[in-house]
């Protein structure tokens, strides 16, 4: 999991972190920008990730085509990714992370 933190002070507009790239196959990236993500499952069954609701919280599948996400960053600024692997990577990929203020 990594958490993204953005601690300027005296915004007045809204912030947005923009996710833009690709993912393997077999990847599947999830985000929430309210609340920190659990995992549940065992080693042995099916995985799954526990996110809070509303706007900003999403997934982006990997293998399928590029993507970009728009994700509205909350009043403490902090967006929850998860990395999640379902048996193998195939492929590569590329993830780039903007910020915009507006």
């Amino acid at each position: 999991m990594l958490e993204v933190v953005n601690i300027s002070s005296g915004i007045t507009g809204h912030v947005y972190l923009y996710i833009n790239g690709t993912l393997p196959s077999g990847v599947t990236l999830y985000f929430d920008n309210t609340t920190q993500m659990a995992f549940s499952g065992t080693n042995t069954g099916t995985y799954s990730i526990v996110q809070g609701t509303g706007t900003g919280n999403g997934t982006l599948v990997g293998g399928v085509s590029a993507f970009s996400a728009k994700i509205p960053l909350t009043k403490t600024f902090t967006v929850y990714l998860s990395f999640v692997l379902t048996g193998a990577a195939v492929g590569s990929g590329t993830l780039y992370l903007q910020t915009s203020i507006g």
